[in-house]
């Protein structure tokens, strides 16, 4: 087996962008005990304001690991 790692940064004008890009690719949170309903607006703004700390030439970062496994039946 054979493991590789890609780490890809996309940049968005505001959190709002962000946010709509991953709902976009179908990436949500599975887990049963979540809340249901919408982000509150004080979650929005501490979200918001987490992410400004970050902000580079205009735009918010946003990084995400790639894994690559790749694997081969062994030659009997």
């Amino acid at each position: 087996v054979v493991v590789n790692t890609e780490i890809i940064t996309l940049t968005y004008i505001d959190i709002i962008a962000l946010m709509q890009d991953i709902k976009a690719s179908g990436n949500h949170n599975v887990n049963e005990d979540r809340n249901k309903g919408l982000m509150a607006r004080s979650q929005l703004q501490q979200l918001t304001q987490a992410y400004e700390e970050f902000r580079e030439d205009g735009r918010v970062p946003a990084s995400y690991e790639v894994v690559y496994l790749r694997a081969k039946k062994p030659t009997i």
